[in-house]
């Protein structure tokens, strides 16, 4: 009794390794690629590659900057599917938009693209989501790792969303004071300039 209750444990440690290993083999490892340096519009030419050796599902792609994410496509991203191997799109590239407000509201230097990171969260056939970051600076260590859960997920989504609309007005409320001060010739009020100081 003991030992076919030790065989059936064993059998079962056996399967769990190798379903395990299973899955890693078949893993796949999207990545957003930056093709192309900013242009004068404030866009990256991009592409989506796979390194593993499974299907990548549900590709969400973008770029973060000074922790701010700015997503490829409409919305929260546009959805991609990227077999083995592929490069989507297969010729060319995609064109992710990020506008000048992360530029004009840089607080860590001016060379903002220097700190971008190129990320791809996806899904492997098994339901399991990962995500990948791509640093632009050489130097830097590309990560793979598990994402977070759904309902976070669905949060920082959120907070991603609060995050760009923020700094778009920001931005635009930046400019219109620059603008009028030069029409003018009066300078922005102190109480603007303090505001600005704490990042408003």
């Amino acid at each position: 009794m003991v030992v076919s209750g030790l065989l059936a444990l064993i059998a079962l440690l056996q399967l769990f390794f190798f379903n395990r290993s299973e899955a890693r083999r078949t893993q796949p490892v999207a990545v957003l690629n930056r093709d192309r340096s900013r242009d004068l519009n404030s866009r990256f030419g991009v592409s989506l590659t796979n390194h593993g050796s499974g299907t990548a599902f549900n590709v969400r792609a973008g770029i973060i900057l000074d922790g701010v994410e700015y997503p490829l496509g409409q919305g929260d991203g546009n959805r991609y599917t990227v077999a083995p191997g592929e490069r989507v799109p297969p010729n060319g590239m995609f064109e992710l938009e990020v506008g000048a407000a992360p530029y004009g509201l840089a607080r860590g230097g001016p060379d903002v693209d220097d700190r971008a990171v190129f990320h791809a969260r996806y899904e492997n056939a098994y339901g399991k989501t990962y995500e990948t970051l791509n640093p632009a600076n050489p130097l830097a260590s590309f990560k793979v790792r598990r994402a977070r859960l759904a309902r976070f997920r669905r949060y920082y989504a959120w907070r991603q969303r609060r995050k760009r609309e923020t700094t778009e007005r920001i931005f635009n409320r930046r400019f219109v004071e620059e603008m009028r001060s030069a029409e003018t010739g009066r300078p922005i009020r102190w109480r603007r300039r303090v505001m600005r100081r704490v990042g408003r």
